[in-house]
C-alpha cells in the first residue's frame, strides 16, 4: 500500500540521522502529518484549494535493510495505528471499538480481528485509510490522481480484510481438537500471535493488487518484505493492545469497566456474541471427593482411570484464585424484620436468593450480571406460574449457599448457578460440544423452554448431592460417571477470568458449559436407571448395572468423545465393566421416555409419576419401522408428506406441543446441519415456533430451528426456513 510505510520526502527539509529522531518523526507523518496531507491534497485536487499539503516531514529514503530503514518504516507504521483506530471508530458509527473490546482469545466467536471489526468493517476502514488518509502523487492530472486513490484504497481494503479474515481463521483453528489442548492452540488462540500470522498473507495481497492496479505489473520481492515488516507491526500493535488490555481489565476486576451490563437482560434469543457483555476471578474446581466431605466415588476404568481431559490437579494448577470467602446465612433471621407479612412466596424467594448472592458474590459487577440474570428469568417465565418461579429461584438460593457438605465447590456452583440461568433465558444456544449428546441437549432446551424450575431442581441436587433420585425412588450416582469434572470445553468455560463486556465464562458458542454437560450426562443415567428396552440384544444381568461415563479418549480414534455405556456387575467388587456403546445410545425416539421421566405428572393426591407429554418428537420413513408401536400410540409423529407437515405443524401450535423434536439425516443438508461428518444418520435438533405467510401459504411455512452444533446453524427469527426443507431432512 504506497506511503504506508514512508512519509513523502519533500525538498528543503531535512531530519537528523540518528535513529530515535528518525523513528520519532516517521511515528509524527504516520499518525498525524501523512493523513493531513492527504485530505489537503484530495481538497486541493478537486476544488482548487491552495491548503499546506506537505506538512510531513522530509526524511531522506533509507537504504533497504539498514537500521535507518526499520526505524523509519517501524515508526511510520506505528504511527499509522493512530489513524486507522480513528477511522474504524467513523466506519462503525460510534460503536465501541475499544481495544480490549473483542475478546483476546478466540476472535472467530464475535467475528472480529485485532482491529475489533469484522470483515465488511476491516473492508471499509481499509478503504477509507487508503483512499483518503494515504497521500497519493499529486503532480498527476485530476483523473489519474483520483484513479490513484481509489487503486490504493481497494488494495488497502483487500489488506486489512483479509487480516481480519486471517486472525479470525486462526482463533477457529486454535479450538480444533488436535490443537485446543496444546501450547501452539493457545498461542494461535490470541490476537497478538493470530492476527501477526495472518498479516503475511494479507500484506502479499495489498501490496500485488496496489502493483497491478496502479502500475500492471507485479510488485517485486523489496517491496513484498517492506510491506509485510510494515504489516506485522501493525497488526502485533493491535494484537498487544488487545491481549494486555483485557489482562489489564481483568486485573482490576471492574475498577473502570464501560456499563455494558445494560445489554444482559435484554439478550437475545438468537446468539449475537458480539452483543453479549461478559464474564469473575478464575475458580478453584474443587469436588467433595477431594475435600473429604464424601467418599472418593470408584471411577471405572478402560486401561486407564476415567477423567475428564483435564485432569483435578492439572485444573487446579491453571486456576489461581482462592475460593471466595465463606459467609454463613441464616434466611429467617436475615429478613424477619424486614418482610412484611403479607410478601408473596416468589417475593420472598426473590428477596432470598438476592441477599445470598450479595454475601457471596464479591465482585459488584458480577452480582449486577447475576442479579440480571435472575430477574431476565423471572421476565421471561411469567407463564411458569409464581409457585413455579420461586420454586426456581428457592433452589437456585441453595444452590450458591455456603455449604461444607456440597459435593461440588462452592467456586463452582456459584459459576454453575449463572450457567444454569444463562441456558435458561437462552435456550436456543445450548450447545452438545465435543459430545454424543444431541437427543438429551434438546431435552435440556425443551425442559428449560416448558418446565425450567424441575431442570434447576435437578441440578441443584446433583451439584450438592452428587446424585438425583428417580420418580421410584431409586438414587442415580452422578458423581461416579466421571462427568462431576469439567471435559475440555466446559473446564475452558470456567476458566475464563470475569470480564463484564464478555459472557465467555459463562457460555462460548459451540462449547457446551458446565450446566448442560452435568444436565445432558445425568439425563442419560436417569434414562438408564428404568429403561432397557433397546439393551436386549446385550443380554443385560439382573445383577448388572447401566451407567453412562467419561473415559479418556482413545488417541487413534480422533472422534472418540471418551463416551461410554457400560454394563458393570454391581455383586462384584472388581471396577471391570462390558461396554455396550461407545456414545450416549440414545436416539430421538428415545426422548418421549426421557422427557417424561424428567417432567413428571401428579395425580389427585399430589404424588408424582411418569409425565404424559407425547406427539413432540418427529420422524421420516427411515426411522418407521423402528417405532412402529409409539407411532401408534401417539407418542411419535411420522410424517410422510410435507404437506402433512405443514398440518401437523399448524395443530402442534394449537395444541402447545411445541417445541418439536425432530429426527434428520445431518448429510441432507449442510448448509442446516453443518458440513460435519454424522456418526450415523439419525441426529436431533429442536424446532422452536412456526412463521406464516400473511397469505397462509402452506408452501411459505417458515419454521424457526436450533440445532447444538453452534449458532451459526441456529435459525430463529428473520433466519427461519422453510418448512419442506426441513422435510427433505426428516429421517
Amino acid at each position: 500500500m504506497d506511503n504506508l510505510a514512508h512519509s513523502e520526502i519533500k525538498p528543503n527539509q531535512s531530519a537528523k540521522s540518528n535513529l530515535s529522531r528518525q523513528f520519532s518523526l516517521a511515528l509524527l507523518n504516520g499518525a498525524i502529518l501523512n493523513p493531513l496531507d492527504a485530505v489537503n491534497q484530495l481538497i486541493n485536487k478537486t476544488t482548487g484549494s491552495k491548503l499546506n499539503d506537505k506538512l510531513a516531514y522530509n526524511l531522506k529514503p533509507a537504504k533497504f535493510n539498514t537500521f535507518s530503514w526499520y526505524a523509519q518504516t517501524a515508526g511510520s507504521s506505528i504511527g499509522a495505528l493512530l489513524p486507522l483506530i480513528v477511522t474504524g471508530k467513523a466506519i462503525t458509527l460510534g460503536k465501541e471499538i475499544d481495544l480490549t473490546a473483542t475478546t483476546s482469545d478466540y476472535a472467530y466467536l464475535n467475528n472480529t480481528g485485532a482491529l475489533g471489526l469484522n470483515l465488511k468493517e476491516s473492508a471499509l476502514t481499509g478503504f477509507t485509510y487508503g483512499s483518503l488518509l494515504t497521500p497519493g502523487n499529486d503532480k498527476q492530472s485530476l483523473t489519474d490522481f483520483l484513479q490513484q486513490r481509489l487503486n490504493t484504497g481497494i488494495s488497502s481494503g483487500l489488506m486489512f480484510s483479509t487480516m481480519t479474515a486471517g486472525s479470525i481463521g486462526l482463533s477457529k483453528l486454535a479450538t480444533e481438537p488436535e490443537l485446543n489442548s496444546t501450547l501452539f492452540g493457545k498461542i494461535l488462540s490470541k490476537n497478538t500471535a493470530n492476527s501477526l500470522l495472518a498479516s503475511v498473507p494479507a500484506s502479499v495481497i495489498g501490496t500485488e493488487s496496489n502493483s497491478l492496479l496502479n502500475s500492471g505489473k507485479l510488485a517485486g520481492s523489496k517491496e513484498l518484505f517492506q510491506q509485510a515488516y510494515s504489516m506485522s507491526l501493525i497488526s502485533l500493535g493491535f494484537g498487544l493492545s488487545n491481549d494486555l488490555g483485557l489482562m489489564a481489565t481483568t486485573a482490576k476486576s471492574g475498577a473502570k469497566f464501560v456499563p455494558a451490563l445494560k445489554l444482559v437482560s435484554s439478550l437475545p434469543l438468537e446468539f449475537k456474541p458480539e452483543s453479549l457483555p461478559l464474564p469473575a476471578p478464575h475458580l478453584v474446581y474443587q469436588s467433595a471427593a477431594q475435600t473429604g466431605s464424601l467418599q472418593p466415588p470408584m471411577l471405572p476404568t478402560e486401561s486407564t482411570p476415567a477423567s475428564s481431559p483435564l485432569s483435578m490437579p492439572q485444573l487446579q494448577s491453571a486456576l489461581e484464585s482462592p475460593q471466595p470467602n465463606r459467609v454463613s446465612v441464616d434466611i429467617d433471621e436475615r429478613l424477619s424484620e424486614s418482610l412484611n407479612k403479607e410478601i408473596t412466596p416468589l417475593a420472598l424467594a426473590d428477596k432470598n436468593l438476592e441477599h445470598t448472592a450479595r454475601a457471596m458474590i464479591k465482585n459488584p459487577y458480577e452480582l449486577e450480571r447475576f442479579l440480571s440474570f435472575k430477574q431476565t428469568f423471572i421476565d421471561r417465565q411469567a407463564k411458569l406460574g409464581d409457585q413455579n418461579i420461586a420454586s426456581a429461584l428457592e433452589n437456585l438460593n441453595r444452590l450458591i449457599s455456603d455449604s461444607d457438605k456440597a459435593y461440588l465447590s462452592e467456586n463452582v456452583r456459584l459459576k454453575l448457578a449463572e450457567q444454569i440461568l444463562f441456558n435458561a433465558n437462552n435456550p436456543s444456544l445450548i450447545d452438545q460440544g465435543k459430545s454424543t449428546t444431541c437427543l438429551t441437549a434438546n431435552i435440556e432446551k425443551r425442559v428449560y423452554l416448558k418446565q425450567p424450575h424441575i431442570a434447576i431442581k435437578q441440578l441443584t441436587d446433583i451439584a450438592l448431592n452428587g446424585n438425583l433420585v428417580n420418580l421410584e425412588g431409586k438414587t442415580v450416582d452422578i458423581a461416579s460417571s466421571g462427568f462431576l469434572e469439567p471435559d475440555s470445553q466446559s473446564a475452558e468455560v470456567l476458566n475464563k477470568p470475569f470480564n463484564p463486556k464478555y459472557l465467555s465464562d459463562i457460555k462460548i458458542d459451540n462449547f457446551r458449559n458446565f450446566a448442560s454437560q452435568i444436565f445432558q450426562s445425568a439425563s442419560v443415567n436417569l434414562y438408564y436407571s428404568k429403561y432397557f428396552d433397546h439393551l436386549e440384544g446385550f443380554n443385560i444381568l439382573p445383577n448388572e448395572e447401566i451407567k453412562f461415563i467419561k473415559v479418556k479418549t482413545d488417541p487413534g480414534n480422533p472422534s472418540d468423545t471418551g463416551e461410554r455405556v457400560i454394563a458393570r456387575d454391581n455383586n462384584s467388587s472388581s471396577q471391570a465393566y462390558r461396554i455396550l456403546f461407545e456414545s450416549s445410545g440414545l436416539y430421538p425416539q428415545d426422548a418421549v421416555d426421557l422427557y417424561n421421566l424428567l417432567v413428571p405428572s401428579y395425580d389427585v393426591t399430589g404424588k408424582p409419576g411418569l409425565g404424559k407429554e407425547k406427539g413432540f418428537v418427529v420422524v421420516g420413513e427411515n426411522t418407521r419401522p423402528f417405532v412402529e408401536k409409539q407411532i401408534e400410540s401417539g407418542a411419535v409423529t411420522f410424517i410422510d408428506t410435507p404437506e402433512r407437515f405443514s398440518q401437523f405443524l399448524q395443530s402442534a401450535r394449537l395444541k402447545g406441543i411445541l417445541p418439536l423434536i425432530l429426527n434428520v439425516n445431518p448429510e441432507i443438508d449442510a448448509r442446516l446441519f453443518g458440513p460435519r461428518i454424522a456418526e450415523n444418520t439419525s441426529h436431533a435438533i429442536m424446532l422452536h415456533e412456526l412463521k406464516t405467510d400473511p397469505t397462509n401459504n402452506p408452501a411459505l411455512l417458515k419454521v424457526e430451528l436450533s440445532n447444538q452444533w453452534g449458532s451459526g446453524f441456529n435459525f430463529m427469527g428473520k433466519k427461519a426456513v422453510l418448512a419442506y426443507q426441513v422435510f427433505n431432512s426428516l429421517t
